[in-house]
């Protein structure tokens, strides 16, 4: 049976024209590669780059009554905010959605999603922050049964969570790891021999340039000494 990989983030035609061949023999193992190098790209970025196709409820911790981070999502679609002010898992309180305007801009609600726009840099971005406004704060306290700031899930977000489309950077650093990671079975044991230069050992981490691809899209951005 053909291997077909999960949500690919490139597709195995880009790949066999990036590796200039047409033989279908090895489209089973490349596959698989694509499905590992898409993997390997959402564990670096933090991120997911396809849409689930129905709504799921997820628990959040309010980094301040003024802020809460969020998972990916990019549609108010089904969206639904809810708050547990007295940390028995009830959330009582459903928070009123902001309307999405005919630019794309979001107004009204009972809080702010950001960034704001969906945009950054003029690219379409997924709202990850949560933002109370008009008095309103997240609860980061659960009443007196659970008297320690910061530590108490109080915010269910429902939604469509994750990416709705990949942008391209994130395609071309999943063709280069893809290459990579098929290129490798060459060196079984982390070595190849090459005539010039002897043994080169690979190194077990993204491809230098998917990487490069991949900074701008980390939720988690690299320390740079």
């Amino acid at each position: 049976m053909a291997f077909n990989p999960a949500n690919p983030l490139c597709t195995l035609e880009h790949v066999k024209q990036a590796l200039r061949t047409t033989d279908d023999g090895d489209d089973d193992q490349l596959n698989e590669c694509i499905d590992v190098a898409s993997r390997e790209v959402e564990n670096y970025t933090g991120r997911r780059f396809y849409q689930d196709t129905v709504v799921s409820a997820r628990l959040f911790k309010a980094d301040t009554p003024f802020l809460c981070q969020l998972d990916d999502f990019m549609t108010i679609t089904g969206l639904i905010v809810q708050s547990d002010p007295n940390g028995d898992g009830s959330f009582p309180n459903t928070w009123t959605n902001p309307t999405l305007n005919g630019d794309g801009s979001l107004s009204g609600g009972d809080f702010q999603l950001e960034p704001l726009n969906g945009l950054i840099s003029g690219q379409p971005w997924p709202y990850e922050r949560f933002r109370p406004i008009r008095s309103f704060l997240d609860p980061i306290y659960g009443g007196l049964a659970y008297p320690i700031p910061f530590v108490v899930a109080q915010i269910k977000i429902t939604a469509k969570w994750g990416w709705n489309y990949i942008p391209t950077p994130i395609r071309r650093a999943a063709l280069y790891q893809t290459i990579q990671n098929f290129k490798s079975s060459d060196a079984p044991f982390g070595a190849t021999p090459f005539a010039e230069t002897g043994v080169l050992r690979l190194k077990p981490n993204l491809h230098p340039r998917a990487e490069a691809l991949l900074q701008d899209y980390s939720r988690v951005q690299a320390l740079v000494a």
